[in-house]
């Protein structure tokens, strides 16, 4: 255990206990979250004017974004490679931020403001889309159960006052899904036996068998990578 990892450890256990601290100032706190919003926001669109030097190169306008959105999307690179990120990490904070975002439009009172919310929203799951991350996709379909769960009662409450603007909500999230997941995988971005995710099956097993045989005190700090060697 370095020095290193105990200073990374204490920073985040700071990290949290400021913000929870910030969370008793509600106008802090909201100024925390709409920044954090309104940067993911400009963030998102800078990844997307990024992409008109490809649409330009390759004469694709409006019409054809709209008629053949898979042929656009094999044409593009995983974003956002293009501004030298990496395009899981971006799909993870879009992924931590987007409830944040569906929170702040629920809440919101103000119509301007819910306009804009929205808007930030649409840019960061196109985003998100574009990055072809699967672990992105994953942790949104996870997130997606996870609000069901925790809101049940009060999603039943409303879906008993207002059923068919629920069912039409339901059926255009779930009709978004299926084409998102059925769009990854016309375009390979979704292969489920290609070197990567076969790489990450291994690691787990490893983590697993040595778990497995280290159940109590395990393997000792730091000591993964030279274990695993042990166990591929």
């Amino acid at each position: 255990l370095s020095i290193e990892k105990m200073i990374g450890i204490y920073s985040y256990l700071l990290i949290a206990y400021l913000l929870l601290d910030l969370k008793k100032n509600d106008f802090i706190w909201q100024g925390i979250i709409n920044g954090l919003l309104i940067t993911a926001a400009i963030s998102s669109l800078a990844i997307l004017v990024s992409t008109y030097p490809y649409l330009e190169n390759y004469q694709i306008g409006l019409r054809q974004l709209l008629s053949d959105p898979v042929y656009v999307y094999k044409l593009l690179p995983r974003l956002p490679y293009s501004l030298l990120f990496h395009p899981s990490v971006t799909a993870g904070y879009l992924v931590l931020l987007t409830p944040l975002g569906s929170y702040q439009l629920f809440q919101s009172r103000k119509l301007s403001w819910k306009i804009l919310l929205s808007l930030g929203l649409a840019i960061n799951l196109v985003v998100l889309v574009l990055t072809g991350s699967r672990g992105g996709l994953f942790g949104l379909i996870c997130m997606l159960i996870a609000a069901v769960f925790l809101f049940k009662d009060k999603l039943l409450g409303v879906y008993q006052k207002h059923r068919l603007p629920i069912l039409v909500v339901i059926g255009i999230l779930s009709g978004g899904t299926v084409l998102i997941v059925i769009l990854l995988a016309s375009t390979r971005r979704l292969n489920l036996t290609g070197w990567s995710v076969q790489a990450r099956l291994q690691l787990w097993r490893a983590a697993l068998a040595i778990f497995r045989d280290h159940l109590l005190l395990g393997s000792g700090p730091g000591t993964f990578g030279q274990v695993y060697l042990q166990y591929r």
